[in-house]
């Protein structure tokens, strides 16, 4: 992973960071954890999330989800494989 690239992307704001992922980034599973709505996408080599409250209905933080954090594991049952099964 190119850390250059992270270090980069944390100094960006709440909205530069959401505008980058939005732009540049592929979703590729979404969540609902407690109250938030969480995607997850993928860009760079990074997995990012963005956290949205179901409440206020605003984007709350957006960052790089390390992968051996153990919270991968929820979106383990949302991702599609039906594609690869023939």
């Amino acid at each position: 992973m190119n850390k250059l690239f992270e270090i980069e992307f944390n100094k960006l704001s709440l909205e530069e960071r959401m505008t980058y992922v939005a732009l540049e980034a592929d979703l590729i599973a979404e969540i609902k954890h407690f109250s938030y709505k969480i995607c997850l996408y993928t860009v760079e080599g990074y997995y990012i999330e963005a956290f949205y409250d179901l409440r206020s209905n605003y984007l709350t933080d957006v960052a790089i989800l390390d992968p051996d954090d153990a919270r991968i594991s929820l979106y383990a049952n949302t991702v599609d494989i039906s594609g690869l099964m023939r």
